[in-house]
Order: C-alpha cells, then structure tokens, then sequence
C-alpha cells in the first residue's frame, strides 16, 4: 500500500531528525553510552515511531555514518594551496584538512574513529576510504606527474587506511587528534606511498 505523499514527506523529515539528534548526542557521548529511547527523546519523535526508521541503535548509527562520509568526502574535495615542491606536501595537506573536519564534527570523530563504533559499520566505510584514495591521487595529479602503475588505486587506499590507523589511534589514546598523531599518519602514509613512486616527481607544466 502506498502511504500518501503527506504521510511520506513526515516519515522523511522524522528520520532526518533522528539521524541529526544522534549527530547532536555524539558531541558528548561515545558510542555505546546511549539509546534509541535518548535519541528520540532528543530528537522530539515518539520512540514507538524510533523503531519504523530505526529497529536498533546500529542501524542509525550505520545510516549517520553514510551521512558523514558524504561529509567527509565533500570537505577533503577542494582545491589545495600550493605550491607543491614534492607529492609528499600533498599527502601531509590532506591528512591536515581530514584532522580539521574532525575537528569541526566530534560526530564524525566518534563514529568514524571512535573505539566504540561497531566494526561492522567502520568495515562499509572501506568504500569511502577507496574514494578517498582516488581523490589523493588526483590531488597530486594536478601538480605531478605520476607513473602509469598497475593497482594505483590500491596502494592509495592502503595509504588511506594507515593514516586511519594513525587517526584512530590518536583517538584512543587521547579521545582527540594530537599534533604527533597527524605528523605520524602523514609520514606513514607517505612512506607507504615511496614503495610505488619516486621521492620526487616530475611537475605539471
């Protein structure tokens, strides 16, 4: 049976604001320290609707995480200040303008590095991961010239993830992004990285 547009259109912005009222708790809780019953409370919905849109508190933590990935993505997606003496100021540009995003949203912090967060839903950001490898590899494109190499895209997603790592310790340690936690995951990274290109590469035009 199709519900009325009415009655959609209301289904819609309840989720939404479910989604946002989570967003909203993580500023100051962990994962793990709350409910579907806080959420809905916070967000203003009856909890026996909570369970229409959401039947656990994963499937609306999985359904933000979606939300801060497209978050991520579009933040890390500008242009980068030059110049550029050497690919590896990319790299480091980069892993700089991610510890700003978290920076701004402790929800994303919390959810997409935090300790607490189900593995399940940190292994489908994997995909979100590759994009970003692929956005690092442009990145440095438009200042370099880099080596047709077989798997490109590969090695820049694992650069990604050790810079996730490095990320995601940090925030176990320290529940932030320490200034020798960023320096390590731009290092790591780019070290990976050496493994496929040469220290220096040639400049574009």
């Amino acid at each position: 049976m199709i519900k009325p547009a009415g009655q959609q259109a209301r289904g819609v912005e309840r989720r939404k604001r479910l989604i946002e009222a989570c967003r909203d708790i993580l500023r100051d809780h962990h994962v793990g320290q709350f409910g579907l019953a806080e959420v809905a409370e916070r967000a203003d919905v009856p909890k026996t609707s909570v369970y229409h849109f959401f039947p656990r508190i994963e499937d609306l933590l999985a359904a933000l995480a979606v939300d801060v990935a497209q978050d991520l993505l579009a933040w890390l997606d500008r242009p980068l200040a030059g110049p550029f003496t050497a690919w590896s100021q990319i790299v480091a540009a980069l892993i700089e303008r991610g510890r700003e995003f978290y920076q701004e949203s402790r929800a994303a912090l919390e959810i997409q590095l935090g300790p607490h967060t189900p593995a399940d839903i940190k292994n489908r950001d994997r995909q979100n991961d590759m994009s970003i490898g692929v956005l690092l590899r442009e990145s440095i494109e438009k200042h370099f010239v880099v080596p047709d190499l077989a798997e490109i895209d590969a090695a820049f997603f694992r650069a990604i993830e050790i810079a996730d790592l490095m990320f995601m310790l940090s925030v176990r340690e320290h529940d932030t992004l320490t200034d020798f936690y960023v320096a390590e995951a731009a290092r790591a990274a780019s070290a990976y990285l050496e493994l496929y290109l040469p220290p220096i590469l040639p400049a574009r035009g």
